[in-house]
């Protein structure tokens, strides 16, 4: 039977469009989405553009495309999605400098400055343009280094004179260092410009808040958002400023508005939460966060947002683990190890804090607000020499900065030189002559160098001008005039914190509760004996050692080492409950000592109790022992145990390497290893473990653990079936 005709028919369209649609090759097609986003953007039509842009890069994926619509999304105010779409051009095309320079722009203004100077370190391989200084520039400036901000703008404006946005921020600078008219004739210069590009008014309204006129920067503002009333990243900019001037109704204001039109942006609502922070509405700021929490899985933004709102709530707990789980997602970022340091020093966890600080700085060389906090630190600690180090670094960045003189000052006060802190309060004092801060700390210098009358007339005129902080001055000075002599009893606090342990002091500072016995020192040699298990080993002798450790706590309460050692007889014997319960009630009447807060903590890791309980335990422990390589052991596991494999990771191979052959570090360290995914090293260090003499029941999930990660085909199969 012979075709009908009608099939020849349909087979000649279908091979025409067939191949129709051969000949529009994804380059082609992508050429014509292209002009058409183009199109739509000069139009105004963000919202089609976008669209279009995310077609076109799904049908060829090209690095110009990604710029394209990353530039789309910051005229939405999507600056998390821009920063997505810019990372995946610099991936497509790491050479090209287009993507670089808007990355690096998002990064400062997410107060990223690390990732903003790599940025600019690959920039700068490049061939050099009046746009790197421009950028430069704004990294300074960020960074509050003013005076190299001016120099790098000043320079970028010498390459590129037309560029009137490097001269607005050039203005700023000069503004912001006392010279006014230089920055008002710039700003006079290029005026003509400001009808034809508008981008141009965000600078001016900064420029005014600098120069001291917030209202003329707010006027600017309001013209702006007036004249273009369906533009969201201006929007977003009008609330920015509007939040720097502290005016967070107006902030709020429009970010809602913003989010009426677009309820997904996510960097809108992140803004909004922190404005309603700022205005103490922590509930509604938590409820904002709740909004966030579908759709980013990994919102570093969020989640730092949340550790601020755990702080501003006196929360100390959740915000560490907030700012753990940030430092774990994005261990090389500055911002999240500052933040966690000062969680950690709401806990009075000082030495984590430190810790934490310096790999702010170890990432950022030009953190200024950490390494101003570690100084403070250290001045807290007595540190002086560190606390020195660190503050004469800062007063060769910032040696505008009242809060570092200040800071300098007092250390050297601390050391006895009463010169140098005389020099630095006086600093301090023409730098901000309304701040009494400065005066005071002079008038304390005086009293200390026995220039009494001097240093009454210096609080006489301190007072007159600050009456309301009276009181609050007096009494520091009568204390520091009048400190308390450290008597007999003082003498033996003293020691007793020096000598932790020693029982002997414990009985010498009558540490104990008295209940009408005259037997003390028979009573005190059989501690002694019970400590050093001298009762024998089990049936009887064990029950009675374990009555004369209860008998002793009752006597010596504060001595740590009975309650290890009843713990440690309880656990021998199978009575698990009983150990807890009793390093439970050691850390009630001793809340600071590190020795029961690392067993306890031990105790619930291996038995699999509270972990939250364990971290903060370990972490209180750490805090008294920080270079105790088996508290950093213990602290690591409560990380790993939190799935905060990284933080672990960094105080395991710390604690090794000052107990390289410690079987339980290295059984430590493998199995971290393993749930990082690295099975090399997993299986290296676990079998090192094994050949230290790990004991069971951790021998045995050394082995279940190394059984599994071992190569299916080892080099001696491969060998044989070559």
């Amino acid at each position: 039977m012979r075709p009908h005709k009608t099939f020849f028919v349909l087979r000649a369209l279908l091979v025409a469009v067939l191949l129709g649609g051969c000949t529009l090759d994804p380059q082609a097609r992508y050429a014509r989405l292209a002009e058409r986003a183009e199109h739509l953007e000069a139009q105004g039509d963000y919202g089609e553009a976008l669209r279009l842009w995310r077609k076109a890069v799904s049908v060829r994926k090209d690095p110009d495309g990604y710029v394209r619509m990353a530039r789309v999304l910051l005229k939405l105010a999507d600056t998390e999605k821009a920063r997505e779409a810019l990372l995946r051009a610099v991936e497509l095309a790491p050479r090209d400098a287009e993507p670089w320079r808007l990355l690096c722009r998002i990064e400062i203004a997410r107060g990223d400055l690390a990732a903003a100077w790599r940025a600019l370190e690959v920039l700068a391989q490049g061939r050099a343009d009046p746009s790197f200084q421009d950028l430069l520039g704004d990294y300074w400036l960020a960074l509050g280094r003013v005076q190299d901000a001016l120099k790098a703008y000043e320079t970028a404006l010498e390459s590129e004179p037309g560029d009137a946005e490097t001269a607005l921020k050039l203005a700023g600078c000069y503004a912001a260092l006392g010279r006014p008219e230089e920055g008002d004739g710039l700003v006079e210069r290029y005026r003509n410009r400001f009808s034809s590009q508008p981008d141009l008014l965000l600078f001016l309204a900064g420029y005014w808040r600098v120069r001291g006129f917030p209202e003329r920067g707010a006027a600017v503002m309001e013209d702006l958002v007036a004249r273009f009333p369906d533009n969201p990243a201006y929007q977003k900019e009008y609330a920015e400023f509007f939040h720097s001037l502290g005016r967070w109704d107006r902030a709020e204001e429009m970010l809602r508005r913003i989010l009426e039109a677009a309820p997904g942006n996510r960097d809108a609502r992140k803004m909004l939460a922190e404005v309603l922070m700022s205005r103490g509405l922590l509930d509604e700021a938590a409820g904002e966060l709740a909004l966030l929490e579908d759709g980013g899985a990994h919102d570093l933004e969020r989640l730092l947002l949340k550790g601020k709102l755990h702080l501003l709530r006196g929360e100390a707990t959740p915000a560490i683990a907030a700012f753990e789980t940030a430092v774990d997602w994005e261990p090389n970022l500055p911002m999240a190890h500052y933040l966690l340091g000062i969680a950690y020093l709401t806990a009075n966890h000082t030495h984590l804090a430190v810790r934490h600080f310096m790999q702010a700085l170890i990432l950022d060389v030009h953190q200024v607000d950490s390494e101003t906090l570690l100084a403070a630190v250290y001045y807290r600690l007595e540190e002086l020499e560190k606390a020195e180090a660190h503050l004469l670094r800062l007063v060769e960045r910032v040696p505008e900065s009242v809060q570092v003189r200040l800071l300098l000052g007092a250390v050297y006060l601390g050391k006895g030189d009463l010169a140098g802190a005389m020099e630095e309060f006086h600093i301090a004092e023409l730098l901000a002559p309304e701040d009494p801060a400065p005066r005071f700390m002079k008038a304390l210098v005086l009293e200390k160098a026995g220039e009494k009358d001097l240093a009454g007339e210096q609080m006489e005129g301190l007072l007159a001008k600050y009456p309301d902080k009276a009181d609050a001055w007096l009494f520091y000075r009568r204390l520091a005039a009048s400190p308390e002599a450290n008597g007999g009893e003082g003498v033996l606090a003293d020691l007793r914190r020096s000598r932790p342990r020693d029982p002997f002091l414990s009985f010498a500072a009558g540490e104990w509760t008295k209940d009408g016995s005259s037997d003390l020192p028979r009573l005190f040699s059989a501690c002694l004996e019970a400590l050093t298990d001298k009762t024998g080993g089990a049936g009887d002798a064990s029950e009675g050692r374990r009555e004369t450790l209860q008998r002793c706590i009752q006597w010596f309460p504060r001595e740590t080492l009975l309650y290890r050692a009843l713990a440690d007889l309880n656990l021998r014997e199978g009575r698990e409950r009983e150990a807890l319960e009793t390093l439970e009630e050691a850390i009630k009447r001793n809340p600071h000592a590190p020795d029961l807060a690392n067993n306890l903590a031990w105790l619930l890791l291996e038995r699999g109790g509270n972990a939250d309980k364990a971290l903060a335990l370990a972490q209180a422990a750490y805090e008294g022992r920080p270079d105790d390589p088996r508290v950093m052991d213990t602290l690591a596991w409560a990380y790993h145990q939190k799935t905060l494999h990284a933080r672990a990771l960094w105080l395991l191979t710390e604690a090794q390497e000052k107990e390289p052959r410690d079987p339980m570090i290295l059984y430590h360290l493998g199995m971290v290893y393993a749930a990082m995914g690295d099975a090399d090293s997993a299986r290296r260090l676990l079998r090192e473990a094994l050949q230290a003499g790990l004991s069971n029941p951790h021998r045995l999930e050394a082995e279940a653990t190394l059984s599994g990660l071992e190569d299916p085909f080892p080099p001696d199969m491969a060998a044989r079936e070559k």
